[in-house]
């Protein structure tokens, strides 16, 4: 006799795990042919660019380069300031708990600089030491094979779930390019040099598709620069770029779910003639790195248990947790701080611009609270006294604490991300600068449910001794926590005969202390 199962592959259940590593650099860095002397470094910026990365033997393996951006003063008596870019080649290894070897992981990265100092060694070279902190988050979603449906023999006893639960349609990783020209103003000479860029997302939307998904959103690009008219004069260029975009994700469907997560790498930047030839235009190109998850919410039918009398059924059994229905929600909140600038910088006659990387540190569920903290990393580039070089710049940090009341006591499993919408700095007066930061935080929550499905189910027939071994009736007093199920099975009978002879119901709780009447089936 063949049981005949009918199984699903269901890819609700999620493995998130964060792992971080630190990375010492150290590199002498010389000034590229054409430059003038450095007097004074003003400014250095690490930024990583992660180009590839690999789930092998329990690591994660990562490649890529690290950008480094200077900002210095020129030797002279003119107070010129300038800029160099370079980049070292980055690899790391980062330990994992998880054991499968995937190419291209869908994961995202947060970085951060710590203990760095540069020294001038001349006018042409500068020895660079830092301590860069690399985390990851790897989410994989294991596909896990259940029984959702099995048919046999007239007595044949299933029991069968229908829980509401989430599941993992797409997952797609993938960088999106965006381009735009800026043109400096009318009123403005042409452009002498590129001192020094940044960019930020601002806004982001995702669109589902039959397929695919388009997604939408707002870059803000901030150029230092001089022009021919004067070495000394720094003017500052800002422009939101809106972009768009297609991912491409087979399962995807409109009123599907989806988490989407973007983070734009420092763009490129060159000098670009107008339409009359002059140099007057910047053509910038930003890689934005996409990570968008999409779920499918639905009833989902799987087979807890099953057993027919006179038979004995073997059964591969997990014990996992799925996710149930999911919340998305998003919450505007501000962050403001105020910060001294370094002693040794003069004080600001005019903000160029503010730029705020977030990063979350804890997220706490307790009781159906919330509560989110983290810390922006902010940097302030501004106009300084001419007799001390036209740009200055500091780093600070912001820090935030947010909390909310989700309404919902069970175990959940909660992600958040937070997009700064804007960024600014006010002075003052004396050292004193207050930094504000709009930010936007976005939270996913679903439920966890705890199941137990069956994988696999073989039965044969009972040996003539272990049936003898079965009563034939017994008298049986309902235990704490008994069921209609439990009992049956484990007497070798059904549930119908059960409420039969014992005038139960099935949807009435079992009374404890009865005694019920047992017969063989």
């Amino acid at each position: 006799m063949a049981l005949e199962q009918i199984k699903e592959e269901w890819s609700g259940a999620e493995s998130k795990e964060l792992t971080q590593t630190r990375i010492p650099v150290k590199e002498d860095i010389l000034l590229p042919d054409g430059k003038p002397d450095m007097a004074r470094v003003l400014q250095t910026e690490l930024s990583p660019c992660i180009e590839e990365s690999t789930l092998e033997n329990g690591r994660l393996l990562v490649r890529g380069k690290l950008w480094v951006d200077i900002l210095y003063l020129a030797e002279g008596a003119s107070w010129t300031v300038h800029s160099m870019r370079t980049s070292v080649a980055l690899e790391a290894s980062l330990p994992t708990d998880t054991s499968e070897d995937t190419v291209s992981p869908v994961c995202t990265f947060q970085s951060n600089v710590e203990d760095m100092r540069v020294i001038l060694r001349s006018g042409r070279k500068l020895n660079l030491s830092a301590m860069l902190e690399l985390s990851a988050e790897i989410v994989l979603h294991p596909a896990i094979s259940m029984i959702s449906q099995v048919q046999g023999e007239d007595d044949l006893q299933v029991l069968e779930s229908v829980r509401s639960l989430s599941s993992n349609v797409a997952a797609c990783h993938e960088k999106l390019i965006v381009k735009e020209e800026l043109k400096i103003p009318d009123a403005m000479g042409n452009i002498s040099e590129l001192l020094w860029w940044d960019a930020f997302l601002c806004s982001k939307e995702v669109q589902l598709m039959t397929d695919q998904a388009m997604v939408r959103g707002e870059l803000e690009i901030s150029v230092l620069y001089t022009t021919e008219e004067s070495d000394t004069q720094v003017y500052c260029l800002q422009q939101r770029i809106p972009f768009s975009g297609m991912l491409d994700g087979l399962g995807i469907a409109p009123g599907m779910k989806c988490e989407l997560q973007m983070q734009p790498e420092k763009p490129s930047v060159r000098i670009g003639p107008d339409d009359d030839g002059e140099l007057r235009v910047f053509d910038t190109e930003t890689l934005c790195d996409c990570v968008l998850r999409v779920y499918e919410e639905k009833e989902q039918h799987f087979v807890q248990d099953l057993y027919m009398p006179s038979w004995r059924i073997e059964c591969d059994r997990l014990q996992t947790v799925l996710n149930g229905p999911m919340r998305m929600e998003t919450a505007a909140f501000r962050a403001e701080n105020d910060v001294e600038m370094p002693e040794n910088l003069p004080d600001p006659v005019q903000i160029f611009y503010t730029t705020a990387v977030p990063h979350v540190d804890d997220v706490i569920l307790e009781e159906g609270q919330l509560q989110v903290e983290g810390v922006l990393h902010a940097a302030v580039y501004y106009q300084a006294p001419g007799e001390n070089g036209g740009v200055c710049a500091f780093a600070a940090e912001v820090p935030f604490q947010y909390s909310m009341n989700l309404g919902e006591s069970q175990d959940m499993n909660v992600r958040v991300h937070v997009l700064v919408q804007d960024a600014s700095a006010l002075w003052q007066g004396g050292h004193r600068i207050r930094i504000s930061v709009q930010c936007q935080m976005e939270w996913i929550a679903a439920s966890l449910q705890d199941v137990n499905v069956l994988q696999e189910a073989r039965m044969e027939p009972m040996t003539s001794e272990e049936m003898a071994a079965i009563p034939s009736m017994a008298l049986y007093i309902v235990q704490p926590g008994d069921t209609l199920w439990s009992i049956a099975k484990r007497f070798n009978t059904t549930p119908d005969q059960i409420m039969q002879y014992n005038e139960v119901s099935e949807t009435e709780a079992l009374p404890e202390g009865r005694c019920f009447v047992l017969i063989k089936a």
